[in-house]
């Protein structure tokens, strides 16, 4: 209880664009290899990308993709879930195209994750852009409001990160209210179904 406490806590102090943005689309007037390396080693002032993985499971790290994006990649408990993609193309010798864009791999509750993910790439990408510092109290707004639209994904989240940490005895499926000890009975037959998985694969070697 004392984790899942303190991580409504957080998620409430959270929350710099619009979610539902098309995203950026500018021109920069300077050479595309110089933005691309710009983008690519951000400066920390302007990395907003940690406010996005501060959840359960979550994790992150940038790559490039050619010579002309990089890219941003998200997962949770080792899948991964969304990556966030800023490509750079040249327009003539000394000025360059930036636009961003969100795709989206979830499968699942974490959709919620990639909505964060786009809000803090575009504030960090123009930011970087700007060469300013991204604008922590609008990316806080926003966050909030994504959260605040997707407790129930939220919560879920938790909950599954909780029982991974203290999985349930098989008494523990027996007392609870009638939705907890659905949860507990799906939880236990989910890890289950894993270790059958994983038994099956080892076989096989």
């Amino acid at each position: 209880m004392e984790m899942l406490r303190r991580f409504f806590v957080i998620a409430a102090s959270f929350i710099a664009l619009t979610a539902c943005s098309g995203g950026i689309d500018t021109r920069v007037d300077e050479p595309s290899e110089k933005v691309f390396k710009r983008l690519y080693n951000m400066p920390a002032q302007s990395d907003a990308f940690a406010k996005a993985v501060q959840f359960p499971g979550t994790n992150y790290y940038v790559g490039k993709g050619g010579v002309s994006e990089v890219i941003w990649y998200f997962k949770q408990n080792g899948a991964g879930i969304c990556h966030f993609v800023a490509t750079v193309t040249p327009e003539g010798p000394s000025a360059s195209r930036v636009k961003t864009s969100l795709v989206d791999d979830s499968k699942g509750t974490e959709r919620y994750i990639c909505k964060l993910v786009k809000v803090v790439g575009e504030e960090s990408v123009a930011a970087t852009l700007a060469r300013r510092s991204a604008d922590v109290a609008a990316v806080n707004k926003e966050i909030q409001k994504v959260m605040f639209n997707n407790l129930g994904a939220v919560a879920d989240t938790v909950s599954r990160e909780m029982m991974e940490m203290a999985p349930p005895a098989d008494n523990d499926c027996k007392r609870g209210s009638f939705d907890d000890r659905i949860t507990c009975q799906k939880f236990k037959k989910a890890r289950e179904n894993r270790n059958e998985g994983r038994n099956a694969g080892n076989l096989d070697q």
